[in-house]
């Protein structure tokens, strides 16, 4: 009973830190970086820790947080977030909140699942991932301006060799698989849900598409999918899997003392 209670309370030290961690990027220049109408941000990166050291629960909790605070770039901080607040602030919340809940969620049990999976299966999902997460992004970006089938073509290669390079990551670790793959996902589906909310929401609205400079909602989602998603993927691919390995190794040691280690996403 006495571990068990130390376990929690481990379990929510970890996850006070992460929170604070959280809203300190938020109010410094290191959260959200302005890219013109734009911004990069890189609270992906603690949710995505969260989510793969504590679960599925504590993602969303930290995917809440990191809501919230971009929700407050509404007020004032945010010029696009400012106009869209001035529209719709229900569908504004929705956007900024609620999706980014559900992409710590779903880092959480993204993490589970492919802590199941067998190691030898790992190159052959992360391909899987990559070809159809960059495939995706492609056909949007070249089919935004009435692309030929060359340009179809291209992207297909491009994602082919990105999923390549992501066989080769999972091959090298596949103790550390999971972590790569779920970390990248943090950002993925940041992008995915917040753009997709954006456009459902937005996207055909004639002063969104004024203040960004486009025609229609497409021209949108390449403006925010384009620059903004490589750079938040990279450093959640990069920072996400080293702190969550390091950490991960010192809560099974502060956990199990005794040399019993636990599960620390149960």
């Amino acid at each position: 009973m006495k571990k068990k209670n130390t376990n929690r309370l481990i379990r929510l030290t970890l996850l006070a830190i992460l929170i604070a961690v959280e809203l300190l990027m938020a109010f410094t220049p290191v959260g959200y970086i302005r890219l013109g109408v734009t911004s990069v941000t890189l609270l992906p990166v603690p949710v995505a820790i969260g989510a793969i050291l504590l679960g599925p629960t504590a993602g969303g909790i930290l995917g809440a947080v990191f809501g919230l605070t971009s929700f407050y770039q509404c007020f004032g901080m945010d010029a696009l977030g400012v106009l869209l607040l001035d529209i719709s602030p229900v569908g504004t919340f929705v956007m900024t909140v609620i999706t980014r809940v559900l992409m710590g969620v779903c880092v959480g049990w993204l993490y589970k699942g492919l802590s199941k999976v067998k190691g030898k299966h790992f190159p052959t999902i992360a391909a899987v991932f990559s070809c159809a997460f960059v495939g995706l992004g492609l056909a949007v970006l070249f089919n935004n301006n009435g692309a030929s089938p060359w340009n179809y073509l291209i992207g297909a290669v491009g994602a082919v060799l990105i999923g390549f390079l992501y066989h080769f990551i999972a091959s090298l670790d596949v103790a550390g698989a999971p972590s790569v793959l779920s970390s990248c996902s943090a950002a993925v589906l940041n992008t995915v849900f917040f753009v997709s909310a954006l456009v459902l929401i937005f996207g055909n609205h004639p002063r969104v598409l004024e203040f960004t400079g486009q025609t229609n909602a497409w021209g949108i989602v390449v403006l925010l999918v384009t620059l903004n998603a490589v750079i938040e993927a990279s450093v959640c691919l990069v920072i996400g899997t080293a702190v969550s390995k390091a950490l991960s190794v010192l809560q099974r040691k502060l956990e199990a003392p005794q040399g019993t280690e636990e599960s620390v996403s149960e």
